[in-house]
Formats: C-alpha cells, structure tokens, sequence
C-alpha cells in the first residue's frame, strides 16, 4: 500500500517568508525619495539654464536690432553709456532714468521696464579707414538670479561715417 502525502504541512517552497519585510520597504522608499529628490533638482537645473539660453537670445537680438539702427542711418553712430533700449513690443519708448552715475542706474531701472541697457563705444581700427564700434546690450542685474546677462557685437564701418549716420553717398562699393 502506498502512503499519501500528508496535506497538513506546507511545501518546501512555501517555508519561506510570504511577503516584503519592514527593511526592503524602508529601503525602497528610502530609493525612491533619493530619486526624486535628484530629478527634482535636475529639473530646477534645466528651467535656470534654458531661462539663462533665453535671456541670451533675447540679448543678441536686442544687439543685433541696435547694430542695425546705427547701420541703416536711424540713430547716430556716436558713443552711448548705458542707455536704456526701448521696448521692442510697445510704441513708445521706456521712460529714461536721470541718474548721473552709470552704475547706481543699472539697477535703477523703473517699475514694469525691460530693464535692457545698451552702450556704443567707437573704436580705431587696424586700417586708418575704418572705424569699429561696438554695441553692447545687458540687463540690469536682478536680486534673485545675481546673473548678468550680457551680448556684443562688434562692426567695421567706414572711418568717415562713425562720426554721423551712415550714409551711402559716402561710401565706395568695390569689388574683389
């Protein structure tokens, strides 16, 4: 006669613990709050650095449309100190600052403004032609980034034209 096993006992692979302990919980929890505190930190990295890439653009634009004006004749090719830019978005121009150092009016910027400086220096060039100038264009400092974003740009121009709009009866157009 053949015996039958006994139903009572639990099989081999049964003996073993049925679930998670206390430990492995803890742990992966504990993993888990690590990961997301780095992916969280990863992501206030990335928003500063493409806000950073922003104001940059944004920057070289502002240059480059300046650069453009003293080109084309429209404002004077003559040195600027820190002036304020003018809102590309509205018609009329931001309301300038009268302050005499130019430091106190980086900051100094009205309420609601741009807050976007521009300076034009003109400078001898290597050839007694030519003249550079060079437009550079900053925003005023902000108390919770302590960033500087500034951009410039530096441009050949006949020597006879940096002292007034740039005319093209002035100029001479040549070949190679």
């Amino acid at each position: 006669m053949k015996r039958l096993p006994n139903t009572d006992r639990p099989p081999a692979a049964c003996v073993g613990r049925r679930g998670f302990s206390l430990m492995e919980i803890l742990l992966a929890t504990a993993i888990l709050l690590g990961s997301v505190i780095v992916l969280g930190e990863l992501i206030g990295i990335g928003r500063r650095h493409a806000e950073s890439a922003r104001e940059l653009a944004q920057a070289q634009l502002l240059c480059q449309s300046k650069m453009n004006e003293l080109l084309a004749g429209i404002a004077s090719v003559e040195a600027v100190d820190a002036e304020l830019l003018e809102d590309p978005m509205a018609a009329q121009p931001i309301p300038e600052v009268t302050s005499g150092d130019s430091a106190m009016s980086e900051s100094a910027a009205p309420p609601g403004a741009l807050a976007w400086w521009y300076s034009v220096e003109v400078l001898d060039a290597a050839h007694p032609a030519l003249a550079a100038v060079r437009v550079t264009v900053w925003k005023a400092r902000d108390e919770e980034s302590k960033r500087r974003y500034a951009y410039s740009l530096v441009r050949w121009i006949p020597a006879s034209s940096a002292g007034e709009g740039m005319a093209t009866d002035n100029m001479v157009f040549g070949g190679f």
